[in-house]
């Protein structure tokens, strides 16, 4: 015999766990509980069913709330990931936008909801790309299509390859130090898509000129990149210190034109010098004066004595001599 106590027992905790399973689904969109307008009239008391806005079927049983069948508009998504500006996860960025305008195109009415939908995912460089737009009220807000294609020209993988390809291209080493070079040149090229031989080419391209020369002549050349980039710093550095070394010589030859130009300290500037003639006696103050400050009897400077002095007549050297 059938326990009718025992089954609305059953149906009430029946009831109550579907309860709280609808009040779950209704936080996500997916249940309804009051009929539209006119309802009634269309017999829905007594278990008819009428369409959603969505497309959805529902039907209403008596004393019973009313359940929305779930749609593809109902569909659960998980929200996009925030797009940063790398190109590499554009793609995947713009899919996952697209899938929420599918899914749920009641959420997205116009062009307008789906370009601020993108934004509102938007942080780091892309976000302060946007920025201008809605400052200005940018006509890109109001359409998605243009506005996608702008996105796309700036942040899209294959876009940005363009551009660091081109940069590649026209990478060159000026007056930057050579470190400087070498590490702009391995932050391109590690994004850029190019086989070992022309990355070679690309580098040596853009090296300076004496850099080049030196290569040139080195006999066995590298075969890779990144032994070619070994090569020019131990180059380089040889460079280097070949200029240090020039300039320490070239400085010791300045002082030394300098002293030999220096006009000696304690020359009597009255007294001309006479060069191949016979000059005059001194006088025995100017005799002392000479002698007490190391110059020479004849010329009067410093760094040698009567016998060295170049510029006395040989032919009187020995009469000289013979005076002091």
């Amino acid at each position: 015999m059938i326990d009718l106590a025992q089954m609305i027992g059953d149906l009430q905790k029946a009831t109550q766990a579907l309860t709280v399973r609808i009040d779950a689904l209704s936080g996500s969109g997916a249940v309804g509980f009051a009929a539209p307008s006119g309802a009634a009239d269309a017999g829905l008391s007594s278990g008819a069913s009428f369409a959603t806005p969505s497309g959805a079927r529902i039907r209403q049983a008596v004393g019973n709330p009313i359940i929305q069948v779930a749609s593809p508009t109902m569909i659960p998504l998980a929200p996009p990931e925030r797009f940063f500006g790398d190109p590499l996860k554009f793609a995947s960025f713009v899919n996952q936008c697209q899938l929420q305008f599918m899914c749920k195109p009641m959420c997205f009415p116009d062009e307008q909801s789906k370009v601020a939908f993108v934004l509102s995912y938007l942080g780091g460089t892309a976000a302060t790309w946007s920025i201008p737009l809605v400052e200005r009220n940018d006509p890109l807000l109001y359409d998605y299509a243009s506005f996608k294609a702008t996105f796309k020209r700036l942040f899209d993988r294959h876009s940005y390859v363009q551009s660091i390809d081109s940069e590649l291209l026209n990478l060159r080493q000026g007056n930057t130090t050579l470190m400087s070079y070498v590490s702009h040149f391995n932050r391109l090229v590690s994004e850029a898509n190019w086989p070992e031989e022309k990355r070679s080419t690309l580098f040596y391209k853009g090296l300076r000129e004496e850099l080049k020369d030196m290569v040139s002549q080195v006999v066995n050349p590298p075969d890779t990149c990144n032994e070619l980039i070994d090569l020019v710093v131990k180059l380089d550095h040889r460079l280097s210190e070949r200029r240090r070394e020039k300039g320490r010589h070239e400085s010791r030859m300045l002082v030394y034109r300098d002293k030999r130009l220096e006009p000696e300290k304690g020359l009597d500037d009255s007294e001309p010098m006479q060069i191949g003639s016979i000059r005059g006696p001194l006088t025995e103050e100017e005799r002392k004066r000479r002698r007490s400050l190391g110059l020479c009897l004849y010329c009067g400077k410093k760094g040698h004595f009567l016998r060295d002095c170049l510029v006395k007549p040989k032919r009187t050297a020995e009469g000289l001599n013979s005076t002091t």
